[in-house]
């Protein structure tokens, strides 16, 4: 097996004791893209240039090229290396420089080889063989083993035919043959017989053709023989359709369509005398026989079709034929023309010029050449003077036939007076030294606005290369293509670059030179070099400069304008331009080397009013018999019916009306193409513009402005209309904004708090003015959005409502936690409130990602600090690492993300396009328009670096090496493209290689690129990525210009219908509205007040209904009796927390000893209450505490004296007042009756939540009935459930079969109630 599989193919190159120059490809390998170009070389090189044909070159580094510091630039067709330091490639052998490709097909062959001494003359090398893949068959034990196959094409056979062909096919025949295919055997069978198939098919029949070749047709006239079965049409005189047919095979069947006509029959011909059945719809025939006849072969009417024809038709078609055979099968068939089937008058003389094929009447329209006519032919020619048809040839001024006198400016016939640049005849106005009629610049260096390259023919037949280089050109290379055939590049010399000691080089399309001592063609204007072509046998077309690329002694490309084209003897080729124009009419002059057989060309014009296009006429397109046609919009158009062409002329194309409504109008052709009569289009120049009228005068800078500022952010700008200006524009802090032809400029939707400086300026054709002084405004500060309070609930009681609120959002719109003060947007993880735009800085966007981050650096893309590869716990000032924050969505090593903030990203990293284009390199970093090669680490540390650069997602590993690209390396972070990779020493070349997603199932690797530091920066370090992302927190508060101040609530009988009901201070966050009425439900909002004057929205509506207070009653009241006594147990009324005073509560500004109610029922902090007990200030609300009752031991006696004075820094502290209840609770109340249902008398008392009694004062025997109430400061509940019970001593009794009593006895061990045994007692 020799197949390689596309994989690496090394051609070994042995060296010989003697070796000449020679360049071979090597190490190719198709599937990376790579290969290497082998030198040896006994000559030094100091320059080179090389193709490869088949493929499309990418990138080239490496080998004694880059060894010996050549520069080395690729395109996709050309490798270029050469040294700008003087340095060569000494003698020697191995790698030149490894390249890599990619669109490689079936092979790869080194082609335009220029290689240079290091004096600058070529030297002559061998090229090596090209490199290609042999298919073929790989297995040697097939017949047909290729042992040159290097890829198996799947052709491998085994066995050899009768002829001893490997694979083949050949059998032996019946006649014993080998791959005879029976030929000798005869239709008869007899093998050498000489039996023959007669026409129809028959053995030894005696069927004969007929003189169309028709078996048994019968025709002997050959001119009716057709060669194809055909159908075809003919209008008849009755005015219907004979549809013709000559079939070669029998037709069992027909169907087909008409177009331009509908149907209303068809009849006849040999379709109904063969018994056909034929009918028709609208546009269709269809025609078969029910018995199975056919149409025999022959030529004849098919069937005759009546018809109407369409409106706006006037021909019938055949379409959408379908003939079959007897099989069914369809049979091909040629379709005759379309047929005239109206009267159509015109010419019908087909010897007439103007013979019309499709008139069926004439007209006497017909004209000849020559006949009642000057013309010499049908296309309008006339004779010259020399008598030839269409010839060129006039009379000229003097009276010669062909003769070339001409009247000058004056009149004058072989006069020598001439229009000076400025159209005056005689004139002395000159052109400047840049080509300006009268004017003053005599530099020609002074007339080129960027470098500039063009073209010029000497008189020896060479190009001269003529350069105006503003910069430096340290090396330039360029390529000469023609149309001409035989074009060649024959050497190239002279100029500025060989004075300058460039290496001056060539091929047959290239020229390359450089220097190799470091000079440079300086700036200035002048030939570059001279190009010695061949220009073929006949040097008449186009020679064109493409592929061009100039250098700077930095490398770095030069930007060129160039005139690329250079004409060359007469070409096809029109010149036109507008040659006279005035107010009302302007004509059009061609030059042309060759026939014109169309043109269109736009008429633009640049007027201070209107111009009106009239009509296009005239001039040689006119006598060339052009139809020439013109809209409003100033486009004409010009061409032939009959075919003609306007000849090589030098005359007036036409010309054009207009009624021009300005002072001055400047008319310019545009969209310009001429066509030949192939259609294609012709080469041509365009003239420049025409001025007709008076120019305006450059308007003086605008006068008057001003800036009203209006809607806080829009300005306005007005001023007084300048005189000669076409239009103003806009300019804001420098930069033109827009342009109008009004007096006034609305520029809107600016910035909020913003100073803005204005002016305008007047433009019109000639150039714009001065600035006009300038209009300064300062936007107004940006308006307060104030948010409404938040969560407002509404808790009814008895004759009043309970309000609480919850403070202002911060305004975050996002789903991470708001601040709760209301300051900023989003609270950390431990409560740190921030804005997200506190972080918007150092490459971030933002803090996180709400939806509402602005892409600030412009990069396309939002950057939050969740996962960005640092872990947020504190070390960058914010704290992410919660649930509401996916916890820095993997950054800190959890994958946990349970709310999915993350979007799912930590758990599966995914980079589905890939790394693409990964290159490593250097970069500008001081934005000098130069690449760098050291790199200040934050550190101060200076050493050399890469310049890592890709296509596609981030990536997270970086690896390099000498040899193999693994060799160091590991993750560094979570980057994008453009990094900076420092540490390394000089002139070290690596491998590399960048992954994302690494050790995941979804790990993507980058190409392998390779690369060379520069020059020694002085240090090296542990290789390190400069991070592009600086992580800096810089707090804000966005609420500094408004704070809250107050509250005002909002009441209402009904819903969305509020007054005005009280107001509160902005530390409070709840209200009781009390006095109401029971029953009735009251709507409330509640509204937060910023600054003392700025009042926010309405907060959400919340309604209340106040009940009366009810006391809850006891349930699940149940008695027992015993000897002399009945226990009483139910179930513990249920208290809502807070309602009893000293109990614990929730919703005070908790300090961590929890909350208890005061004497108020408000919610204070337990320390602080206690601890205010006794402390000699009496707390009777003059602290904000109610301290004065039982369970705070009624102040500790602060209330009964003097206290110890005021002050003693004690705070007002109120965080909440529960006062949904009006009463405290106190306990129980037990009632008793001797009957069922009462009336009960009051028995017990009981305080707190007991919630069992024993009633002892009872005589066994009677029973007792009870009922308990819950009793509140002011309410007792209503009776609870009654339960009854008789207490008794000890007895026992009998039961009967029946269950009943019989008697009764005492006996301990049975005991029963006496509802058993009452009926026995």
């Amino acid at each position: 097996m020799k197949a390689l599989k596309n994989t690496v193919f090394t051609i070994f190159v042995f060296m010989s004791l003697i070796f000449t120059n020679s360049l071979t490809l090597t190490n190719v390998d198709t599937s990376a893209g790579t290969l290497d170009v082998y030198m040896e070389n006994t000559d030094v090189v100091g320059g080179f240039q090389f193709g490869l044909a088949g493929v499309s070159i990418t990138g080239a580094s490496g080998g004694s090229a880059q060894d010996a510091g050549f520069t080395v630039s690729t395109s996709a067709a050309t490798v270029l290396g050469f040294s700008f330091t003087g340095a060569t490639i000494p003698a020697g052998e191995g790698t030149l420089v490894s390249v890599t490709f990619d669109g490689f097909v079936d092979s790869i062959c080194l082609d335009g080889l220029v290689m240079s001494s290091s004096a600058g003359t070529a030297l002559d090398f061998e090229v090596g063989d090209c490199y290609s893949v042999t298919f073929g068959c790989t297995d040697d034990t097939a017949c047909n083993y290729n042992a040159d196959a290097m890829e198996d094409d799947g052709s491998c056979a085994y066995e050899e035919d009768c002829a001893g062909e490997c694979g083949g096919d050949a059998v032996i025949d019946d006649c014993g043959v080998c791959d005879g295919g029976n030929a000798d055997m005869d239709c008869a069978g007899e093998c050498g017989g000489t039996a023959e198939v007669d026409c129809a098919g028959t053995c030894e029949g005696d069927a004969a053709l007929d003189a169309c070749g028709v078996c048994e047709g019968g025709e002997t006239d050959p001119n009716n023989c057709f060669e194809n079965n055909t159908l075809y049409l003919d209008w008849n005189a009755d005015g219907d359709l004979d549809v013709y047919m000559y079939n070669i095979d029998p037709v069992a069947g027909f169907q087909f369509n008409l177009s331009g006509v509908t149907l209303s029959g068809a009849s006849g011909g040999s379709a109904d005398a063969a018994g056909f059945s034929v009918s028709t719809s609208a546009a269709t025939v269809l025609g078969f026989s029910f018995t199975g006849a056919t149409i025999e072969p022959g030529n004849g009417l098919l069937t005759t079709v009546s018809f109407t024809v369409n409106e706006d038709e006037f021909q019938a078609c055949l379409e959408g034929v379908v003939m079959s055979d007897t099989s069914g099968a369809a049979l091909d068939f040629d379709l005759g023309d379309c047929e005239t089937v109206v009267s159509l008058s015109g010419c019908t003389d087909s010897s007439a010029c103007n013979y019309n094929e499709f008139a069926n009447e004439d007209d006497s329209s017909c004209w000849y050449a020559g006949v009642d006519n000057d013309y010499c032919d049908c296309d309008m020619n006339v004779n010259d003077c020399l008598g030839e048809c269409g010839g060129t040839a006039e009379v000229d001024c003097a009276g010669v036939c062909d003769g070339d006198s001409e009247e000058d400016c004056l009149g004058v016939c072989g006069g020598t007076a001439e229009e000076d640049c400025a159209g005056v005849c005689e004139g002395d106005a000159v052109a400047d030294a840049c080509g300006e009629c009268n004017g003053t610049e005599t530099n020609p260096d002074n007339c080129y606005e960027n470098n500039t390259l063009w073209m010029e023919l000497n008189n020896d037949g060479n190009v001269d290369v003529w350069m105006y280089n503003l910069d430096s050109v340290a090396g330039f290379q360029f390529d000469l293509s023609s149309d001409l055939d035989g074009f060649t590049i024959n050497d190239v010399s002279g100029g500025t670059a060989e004075d300058a000691g460039f290496q001056l080089n060539s091929n047959s399309t290239t020229v390359l030179a450089f220097s190799l001592t470091g000079a440079t063609i300086e700036p200035g204007l002048g030939l570059l070099t001279t190009v010695d072509v061949d220009l073929g046998d006949d040097p008449n077309g186009f020679i064109y400069m493409e592929d061009i690329v100039f250098s700077t002694s930095g490398g770095v490309q030069m930007e060129f304008d160039v005139f690329d084209e250079l004409m060359v003897g007469t070409p096809p080729y029109v010149d036109v331009s507008i040659s006279y124009a005035d107010e009302m009419m302007a004509q059009v002059h061609i030059s042309s080397t060759t026939d014109i057989a169309g043109f269109q060309f736009d008429l633009s014009a640049i007027s201070d009013d209107d111009i009106d296009l009239g009509s296009a006429y005239g001039g040689l397109a006119e006598e060339a018999g052009f139809e020439i046609s013109s809209n409003e919009s100033g486009t004409v158009v010009g061409f032939s019916l009959t075919g003609a062409t306007i000849p090589p002329s030098d005359g007036i194309l036409i010309e054009l009306d207009y009624f021009m409504m300005g002072s001055y109008a400047i008319f310019s052709l545009d969209n310009v193409i001429f066509s030949d009569s192939d259609g294609e289009a012709i080469p041509m120049g365009v003239g420049g513009e025409v001025v007709v009228g008076e120019l305006p005068p450059v308007p003086e800078a605008p006068t008057g402005l001003t800036a009203t500022l209006s809607n806080m952010v829009d300005v306005e700008l007005c001023w007084p209309w300048t005189d000669y200006a076409e239009y103003h524009t806009v300019y804001r802090d420098g930069q033109a904004i827009g342009n109008t032809q009004e007096i006034c400029f609305n520029d809107n939707g600016l910035d909020y708090d913003t100073s803005y400086i204005y002016w305008i300026t007047a433009s019109n054709v000639m150039g714009e003015s001065e600035a006009s002084d300038t209009a300064e405004v300062t936007t107004e500060a940006e308006p307060f959005d104030p948010n409404p309070p938040r969560n407002l609930e509404a808790e009814a009681g008895d004759e009043q409502v309970q309000l609480s609120w919850d403070l202002p959002s911060g305004g975050g719109g996002g789903s991470f936690p708001e601040c709760p003060d209301g300051s900023a947007e989003y609270a950390d993880c431990v409560g740190t409130c921030f804005n997200n735009a506190d972080c918007a800085s150092g490459g971030y966007d933002c803090c996180v990602d709400d939806g509402n981050c602005s892409d600030i650096d412009g990069n396309g893309q939002i950057t939050d600090w969740l996962g960005d590869g640092y872990c947020d716990d504190g070390t960058w000032g914010m704290v992410y690492l919660c649930d509401e924050y996916g916890n820095d969505c993997g950054d800190c090593g959890t994958d946990e993300d349970p709310l999915g903030i993350c979007d799912g990203e930590i758990f599966e990293c995914e980079c589905p396009g890939g790394i693409n284009n990964f290159t490593i390199g250097s970069t500008d970093l001081d934005d000098d328009g130069t690449d760098d090669d050291c790199y200040t680490a934050a550190d101060g540390t200076i050493s050399n670096y890469f310049y890592l650069n890709w296509e596609g997602c981030n990536i997270s590993d970086i690896y390099w090496g000498i040899d193999e690209v693994f060799e160091n390396g590991g993750s560094f972070g979570n980057f994008g493209p453009g990094l900076i990779f420092y540490g390394f020493g000089p002139n070290e070349t690596y491998q590399m290689m960048v992954i994302a997603c690494a050790g995941e199932d979804g790990e993507v690797q980058s190409d392998i690129a390779i690369g060379t530091t520069g020059a020694d920066c002085g240090s090296r370090s542990e290789p390190a990525v400069a991070v592009h992302l600086i992580k800096d927190f810089n707090p804000s508060n966005n609420n500094t210009r408004e704070e809250i101040t107050g509250y005002n609530i909002y009441r209402g009988p009904v819903s969305e219908a509020y007054d005005l009901l009280d107001s509160v201070d902005g530390n409070t966050t709840e209200y009781l509205d009390e006095g109401l009425t029971n029953g009735e439900t009251y709507y409330y909002v509640v509204t937060a007040v910023y600054d003392g004057s700025i009042e926010s929205e309405y907060s959400n509506e919340a309604s209340a209904t106040p009940m009366p207070f009810e006391a809850p009653v006891p349930e699940n009241l149940t008695a027992s009796s015993g000897d002399s006594v009945v226990d009483l147990q139910w179930s513990e009324i249920e208290i809502i927390v807070g309602d009893v005073i000293g109990a614990e509560c929730d919703g005070c500004a908790d300090t961590g000893s929890g909350c208890v109610f005061d004497c108020e029922l408000q919610c204070v902090d337990a320390a602080t209450a206690y601890s205010w007990v006794g402390d000699g200030y009496c707390d009777d609300g003059a602290y904000g505490m109610y301290l004065v009752c039982e369970e705070f031991d009624n102040d500790g006696g602060d209330c009964g004296g003097d206290g110890f004075g005021d002050g003693n820094g004690k705070e007002f502290y109120h965080a909440y007042n529960s006062n949904t209840r009006e009463e405290a609770f106190v306990g129980y109340n037990v009632y008793r009756a001797l009957n069922s249902g009462g009336p009960y008398s009051l028995l017990a008392e009981i305080m707190g939540q007991e919630t069992s009694y024993q009633d002892s004062e009872v005589n066994n025997g009677t029973m007792y009935y009870y009922v308990v109430t819950s009793q509140f400061e002011e309410t007792e509940s209503a009776y609870s459930n009654e339960a009854g019970a008789a207490p008794m001593g000890s007895i026992s009794i009998t039961l009967d079969e029946e269950g009943g009593c019989r008697f009764c006895y005492t006996r301990k061990e049975r005991v029963l109630y006496w509802r058993f045994c009452q009926a026995s007692w």
